[in-house]
């Protein structure tokens, strides 16, 4: 909803009891309108790069997937490296709760399980199994209710090459991931967190883009199996 504010009264004199409101500031009217057109863009691209790959969108199959003028597109980003970097943006906003709920989530089940040390054997099996049933319903949900998302994220932190404003924003995006990663890994062993994180993360990504390109055919057995073995390396 568009705020509106009473202009002040002027020094000269004072309002009538009848003078009329004063209307809505026409300026933020058409600031939210433009806020709405960019974010429709926005989200266009995100799509557009999970159909087509990053090199294969330009400003008229953005615009084309929005159903605007391409006109809107040149108007909002100055060029195309502007409206990937914008949009990467914009994923990491859409991405960022989600991918923190899911990782704040597992580092509370470490959290209840790891409050006596050293861990038994038995403690130890008992959470690799947890983990590694948590972390396999995730790639598997993930790829099954979010491919464009899955698509996207894979297509940015794997791109080939990329201008450096997009791919400081690439290495942060990655490098929170990682971080949350190697602290839950710290939780059970901290010898080697953060290249345990790095192989962890490859994995998922890996099993992501396994699931999603062919959604009709996951081998859910093969990713709890794979998501085990892995877990095991990292955890026993």
């Amino acid at each position: 909803m568009t705020e509106t504010r009473s202009a002040r009264p002027g020094k000269a004199g004072h309002p009538s009891p009848n003078t009329e409101a004063p209307a809505a500031e026409p300026k933020r009217v058409k600031s939210t309108k433009g806020e709405q057109s960019k974010k429709l863009l926005l989200d266009a691209a995100l799509v557009s790069i999970a159909k087509q790959g990053i090199y294969s969108i330009t400003h008229r199959s953005i615009a084309a997937e929005a159903g605007v003028p391409k006109s809107l597109t040149t108007y909002f980003f100055s060029s195309l490296p502007d409206l990937l970097e914008q949009a990467f943006i914009h994923f990491t906003v859409l991405a960022a709760d989600d991918n923190v709920k899911h990782l704040e989530e597992l580092d509370a089940l470490m959290a209840s399980r790891t409050t006596t040390w050293p861990l038994s054997p038995g403690a130890r099996r008992t959470l690799h199994k947890l983990l590694s049933q948590r972390l396999a319903e995730f790639i598997l949900r993930q790829a099954t209710e979010h491919p464009v998302g899955v698509a996207v994220e894979l297509n940015f932190l794997y791109v080939y090459r990329s201008d450096k404003p997009i791919r400081q924003h690439i290495e942060a995006y990655r490098g929170m991931l990682l971080n949350r990663l190697a602290n839950l890994i710290r939780r059970f062993s901290g010898r080697n967190a953060a290249i345990d994180a790095s192989l962890m993360l490859g994995m998922i990504h890996q099993l992501l883009f396994k699931s999603t390109i062919t959604p009709q055919e996951i081998d859910r057995e093969r990713v709890h199996a794979e998501v085990s073995r892995m877990m095991a390396f990292i955890l026993l």
